[in-house]
């Protein structure tokens, strides 16, 4: 199992001079009003007064990877096109994966290093009664998981418990694709750590959006795990096209 961090990459948008030309043509067009002064001054004019239907003419294309509990919330939004990599398809347990699932690093559990002891995972046994009190089958893996904690290791703290249970959620993923079952049958058991990576392009005035949402927190605060990508990208967002979000800068909010 492999365990890493959150990240975006922007892979498609048009330069930052086009952007103002074709916006700066819609709002002009709106006003029936010729070009003069500069492009991103009257942009910046045109946002102050609320008129964002204009920025709606231009998209950026940015790629994810993130937990598929985190991209939950990102499909909920409109206007926007998403593209995600499909648990239905993909074998985790095929070469191409490594034989392995890959999980996000949650970054509200605090740990130094991802834990060096191994956990062994017994064979369960299909044919068991279940009769734990009788039986105590130390090889059962039922037996394993009802067992004192000096019986399995459950680890020294949050992150190790976490770490854990994702282990214990690929063994059981990386069993039943053996025992025959399709991808689809078998992702009932992934846990929503699992990294998944999506494709967003949204017009420049639903970025807007999602950014307040899930940068900003301006209807309430955003998931830990949704922020630390987010505000990265409303940095570099800034950076890249300034007259667009600059006025959404993360230094100019008091963020939750």
């Amino acid at each position: 199992m492999r365990v890493i961090n959150s990240e975006f990459e922007i892979v498609d948008g048009i330069p930052y001079h086009q952007m103002l030309d074709i916006i700066e043509g819609a709002y002009r067009i709106c006003y029936a009003s010729e070009p003069e002064g500069d492009s991103e001054e009257f942009i910046r004019n045109k946002m102050r007064l609320k008129h964002f239907s204009p920025l709606e003419h231009c998209s950026i294309t940015v790629d994810f990877i993130y937990d598929r509990g985190v991209s939950h919330e990102k499909v909920r939004h409109r206007l926007a096109a998403f593209s995600q990599q499909s648990t239905r398809y993909c074998n985790y347990n095929s070469g191409r994966f490594g034989k392995e699932i890959t999980v996000i690093k949650p970054s509200f559990f605090d740990s130094n290093a991802i834990p060096t002891h191994t956990f062994n995972f017994p064979q369960p046994e299909y044919n068991c009664n279940y009769d734990c009190e009788k039986c105590n089958d130390e090889n059962c893996f039922k037996w394993n998981l009802n067992a004192s904690e000096s019986n399995i290791n459950l680890g020294v703290n949050k992150f190790d418990m976490w770490f854990l249970a994702c282990r214990y959620a690929e063994w059981f993923y990386i069993n039943l694709i053996e025992m025959g079952a399709t991808p689809q049958e078998a992702r009932s058991v992934l846990p929503n750590s699992l990294a998944t990576k999506i494709r967003v392009t949204a017009n420049i005035r639903e970025w807007r959006h999602i950014l307040e949402l899930r940068a900003l927190g301006t209807t309430g605060k955003p998931h830990p795990q949704m922020k630390e990508v987010m505000l990265p990208l409303l940095n570099k967002f800034v950076k890249l096209y300034p007259a667009f979000f600059e006025d959404l800068d993360p230094k100019l909010h008091l963020t939750r």
